[in-house]
């Protein structure tokens, strides 16, 4: 009998996502790990075979990533990335692979979404997306149908079934509370969203100010790139330079760095002048800026290969679903204790 991924993930004695990161080369393996699954792969002769699985099961081996819309500014930063990769990993352990769909439109009933005309087609065989990307009509269709989908978010799993949490909630909150600790009440948020999905995003943050008892006012702890805007980093060294805010937290090291060219501009200081913590989506990226910054890490891999891990466990496959930890900030010294 043909040997599968499970054997060797089984023999070699680890998970079937350290199989397949040792065949993609991607991802961190040890190297005794490295050494081990391929001496068992050649041991039993293991090779996928893509095109006879899928005309055995009559699948397209093709999983569908439904993104937001990149048209004016693609991929705003590495978490989509890292994002992808994850997903990559995990589906290529099973044969599977990708097909990235543009949300553009998604919305608009009078024309079919791309994703939908993909899924009536049998174009996919699942759906992996964020929460709030699809048109509900949509959603009532597919549950219709059993078609699965994998849903990314916050948000409660009775709202969205087959559901990973992103933990993003999680990770503001810890920055947050890092910054109260710090005695900082006056903290603007630097992030990306879609036009559509702004007020969103702004009752997402209010509610979490509240919660921690940090004022809040959207023009002043907000600001917001829709990737419509040319002169978004003019945006930032104006709040800056007005002292809207004593601290900067960062969805991303992007928008860190954006941070850092507006200080450097004013002949400002991190920390003296202006604090700065941001999230990182991939192992010690904010040690690449300088200064190096607080951060915090919310893995995109991470992230992509639960999703993945899930949706192919719908499709049937044996796969176990890894947990993921939410990381604490870690410091390099540039939030200042206002108090000192």
């Amino acid at each position: 009998m043909k040997a599968n991924i499970y054997d060797v993930a089984e023999k070699a004695g680890v998970s079937i996502t350290t199989v397949s990161r040792v065949m993609n080369k991607t991802g961190r393996v040890s190297q005794k790990s490295i050494e081990k699954v391929n001496a068992v792969i050649k041991e039993l002769g293991y090779h996928p075979n893509m095109f006879a699985k899928g005309l055995a099961n009559k699948r397209t081996h093709i999983i569908g990533v439904l993104l937001p819309a990149f048209d004016n500014f693609m991929f705003p930063d590495t978490f989509t990335l890292e994002y992808l990769r994850g997903i990559q990993e995990v589906v290529r352990s099973f044969d599977f692979n990708i097909l990235i769909i543009n949300s553009q439109s998604n919305n608009d009933m009078d024309e079919t979404a791309e994703y939908m005309k993909l899924i009536d087609g049998n174009k996919i065989d699942g759906l992996i997306t964020f929460e709030g990307m699809m048109n509900e009509e949509y959603l009532k269709l597919c549950k219709k149908r059993k078609f699965p989908i994998v849903f990314i978010g916050d948000d409660s799993e009775e709202t969205y079934e087959n559901h990973i949490m992103l933990g993003e909630r999680e990770c503001y909150t810890e920055i947050l509370m890092y910054l109260k600790k710090f005695n900082h009440k006056e903290i603007c948020v630097v992030y990306y969203v879609e036009e559509s999905m702004m007020n969103e995003k702004i009752k997402f943050f209010e509610g979490l100010f509240k919660e921690l008892n940090l004022p809040f006012d959207e023009k002043v702890n907000c600001l917001i790139d829709t990737g419509l805007m040319v002169s978004f980093d003019e945006s930032v060294a104006l709040h800056i330079e007005k002292g809207h805010a004593s601290a900067y937290v960062t969805e991303c090291i992007e928008y860190a760095q954006t941070v850092l060219n507006g200080t450097l501009r004013l002949n400002k200081k991190i920390p003296e002048d202006v604090s700065t913590i941001s999230i990182e989506h991939s192992f010690e990226e904010s040690e690449l800026l300088y200064p190096k910054i607080d951060s915090i890490l919310m893995a995109g891999v991470e992230i992509g290969e639960s999703a993945a891990q899930k949706l192919m466990r719908l499709l049937s496959e044996e796969v176990n679903i890894e947990p993921r930890i939410i990381s604490t900030v870690k410091s390099f010294g540039s939030v200042k204790n206002l108090k000192q």
